[in-house]
């Protein structure tokens, strides 16, 4: 899919060493995880969870981000059916059957912070998505 200033497609195998410049990174995964992450954990488990949920759920996944000024990875943004709980979004669990609502994620390497990319992504994805995804929400709701 394209935007304005992004390339959003899926993983390949290829994709290890950018996954490993945003995973690797202690501040990008300062408040995710607190730990980064090794290029053999990116081949054997990162890649293949990001590929799973195309698999799982058909037309939402994990999709790698470039721009298209220079083709540069910056990230990823995924787009899930989850189950809201009365819990923190971050904790609602992988849907199981039609919620009508999908969590917005998304990691962006440090050079793409403050540039906006985010709600850049949000607003065409899920125009794309909803016809088809049977997703009504989207969560977090639109940037105002």
């Amino acid at each position: 899919m394209l935007t304005e200033r992004l390339a959003l497609r899926r993983f390949t195998t290829a994709d290890a060493a950018n996954l490993l410049s945003l995973d690797g990174d202690p501040q990008v995964m300062r408040f995710l995880t607190g730990t980064t992450r090794s290029l053999a954990q990116i081949r054997d488990e990162v890649l293949p969870t990001l590929a799973r949920c195309h698999l799982r759920y058909p037309g939402f996944g994990y999709w790698a981000a470039e721009t298209r000024a220079d083709g540069e990875f910056i990230g990823w943004f995924g787009l899930q059916p989850v189950t809201p709980t009365g819990g923190p979004m971050e904790n609602w669990p992988e849907a199981r059957g039609q919620t009508g609502v999908a969590s917005l994620g998304y990691r962006l390497r440090r050079s793409a912070w403050g540039r906006g990319m985010p709600p850049r992504a949000r607003g065409p994805w899920c125009a794309w998505r909803s016809p088809t995804s049977g997703c009504a929400r989207s969560w977090p709701p639109p940037w105002r």
